[in-house]
C-alpha cells in the first residue's frame, strides 16, 4: 500500500511538472504575442 501511494505521489508530482511546463509555455506564448501587438501598434503609429 505504501509503495503504491509513493508511486501515485510521484506520477502526480509528474503530471503536475507537465502542467507547468504547457502553463509557462502558455506564458511565455502569450506574452510574446502582446509584444508584438505593441510593436506593430507604435510602428502603424510612426508610419
Amino acid at each position: 500500500m505504501w509503495l503504491s501511494k509513493l508511486g501515485l505521489r510521484r506520477y502526480n508530482a509528474r503530471k503536475l511538472t507537465v502542467a507547468e511546463g504547457y502553463v509557462s509555455k502558455l506564458w511565455d506564448f502569450t506574452r510574446t504575442s502582446v509584444t508584438q501587438n505593441s510593436l506593430q501598434e507604435l510602428q502603424e503609429i510612426w508610419d
